[in-house]
């Protein structure tokens, strides 16, 4: 029985391209390390992706575009949105600009100052802003990566841990569609209380704006808060934001997503109740008051540690939240889900089903797919690095192998991600280093054509 497609129809006067799914394709095989792919996709069954470049020994950003068979849809080595004098030395995060490219944010060190840069390229290769990127932050003091969402209007809004007068604080900026800042020159302080900050993500709050969430020390232990933030940059809720988790010890590694009316689902790791973390999770909505159980719902509390969840919209109101997990032993680390519904209850079995068994990878990935997830992670097997994906059904059934589909078995990957669309279509996207320094590869994994009623989807031969 398979479970995946050839990547598309041949197009007139075309060769056929190797099916994605038992041949991965190389994006990027320069001298020295591409690193950390990050990427989205480009609206057309294809994917936008970025990386870190040492082609040069210093670090570059470079992006390549693919389209639905994974062919090449620009220069053949990529294109470079910043040259390696700048020296960027963060993950690229990458949106979509909403008309076919992407805006690409990243920190570097040029001038040997670190500031927040950002460059936007077209469908077709062409780089729209100044060269090198335009500068996001310029303010004195060591910034670490930004992550971005869109601003719904062609820009891009943006949040990072910034140190500066002897604090780490919570900044974020937002730039339009032409690269101009919109929210002044200096940064706006989403939390600048005293203590350690860390791991701001955001999502669109639909409305222009977004909702942000990270974990912070203000109190003497680390707590979840959470604040939005209005197309116009206007702090929507109390200054220096919100409490979604004040409970006893610590709470850490948030992760967000939308609910789809104007608030967020928050999901973190837990350690309030016992000496190992748990998952908890809270709903917000857009007035920032919490829609679930006070300082949230457990997602799993069972024996074991649980920890470094992440977080998709069902896109019915609810959330998918993945976890790696230790219940069956100190030394296991497998990967669990639960679906919870827009009150906060689960939807799968209690404390969630096993996706895979043995993962390795600290760095595994997240995204949403027809109402379900899909998942990819790296796994040491029998003396071998494996990169693995795994889809899961709106009804929390796996759909690959009962423990993950192997994508490549002669890899090393370091940070995978994962590429996904509306209609089915996603791209697994992984630095290799099956030819000794990191190379970016990526396969394309289609979902079955036709649904079936027990399961919402059907596997297919």
């Amino acid at each position: 029985m398979a479970l995946f497609a050839a990547a598309g129809a041949l197009l007139p006067g075309t060769a056929q391209a190797a099916p994605w799914s038992t041949d991965p394709s190389m994006i990027c095989g320069e001298n020295g390390a591409q690193e950390t792919p990050q990427g989205v996709s480009d609206g057309a069954g294809g994917a936008i992706i970025a990386w870190v470049d040492k082609r040069n020994s210093s670090r570059a950003i470079y992006a390549q575009r693919i389209n639905a068979r994974g062919e090449k849809q620009w220069a053949e080595t990529g294109v470079a949105l910043c040259n390696p004098l700048t020296d960027a030395f963060t993950t690229p995060q990458v949106i979509s600009d909403g008309a076919g490219g992407a805006i690409i944010g990243w920190t570097d060190r040029r001038n040997n100052i670190s500031g927040i840069y950002a460059q936007r390229i077209s469908s077709s290769g062409t780089i729209l802003w100044a060269a090198n990127g335009v500068v996001v932050s310029p303010n004195i003091g060591v910034r670490y990566t930004p992550k971005l969402t869109s601003d719904g209007a062609g820009g891009a809004i943006l949040v990072w841990r910034g140190y500066k007068n002897s604090e780490y604080n919570i900044y974020a900026q937002r730039i339009n569609s032409s690269g101009t800042r919109q929210w002044g020159t200096s940064d706006i302080p989403i939390a600048v209380t005293s203590g350690y900050k860390e791991e701001c993500e955001l999502t669109p709050d639909g409305s222009g704006g977004a909702i942000m969430s990270w974990y912070d020390y203000r109190n003497g232990n680390y707590d979840i808060y959470a604040q939005r933030v209005s197309f116009a940059g206007a702090r929507q809720w109390a200054l220096n934001g919100i409490p979604v988790c004040i409970a006893p010890e610590d709470q850490a590694d948030p992760r967000i997503a939308s609910d789809g009316a104007g608030g967020a689902i928050i999901t973190w790791q837990d350690i309030r109740s016992d000496a190992a973390y748990d998952i908890y999770a809270q709903r917000v909505n857009g007035a920032g008051a919490m829609q679930w159980a006070t300082n949230g719902v457990p997602v799993c509390a069972t024996g074991g540690r649980q920890w470094l969840p992440q977080v998709v919209s069902d896109g019915a109101g609810g959330a998918i939240i993945a976890w790696q997990d230790g219940r069956w032993g100190s030394s296991t680390n497998d990967l669990y889900m639960q679906r919870l519904n827009s009150g906060g209850l689960a939807q799968w079995a209690l404390d969630g089903v096993e996706i895979s068994r043995s993962i390795t990878s600290e760095s595994f990935t997240l995204a949403p797919y027809l109402g379900g997830a899909i998942a990819g992670w790296k796994r040491h097997s029998f003396g071998n690095d494996e990169t693995l994906v795994q889809e899961v059904s709106p009804q929390g059934v796996s759909l690959a192998a009962p423990m993950g589909r192997v994508i490549s078995d002669t890899s090393t990957p370091l940070l995978p991600a994962l590429v996904t669309d509306s209609e089915g279509l996603a791209v697994f996207v992984w630095d290799d280093s099956r030819n000794g320094s990191p190379d970016i590869y990526a396969s394309q994994i289609k979902a079955p054509p036709q649904p079936a009623a027990a399961t919402g989807w059907a596997l297919y031969d």
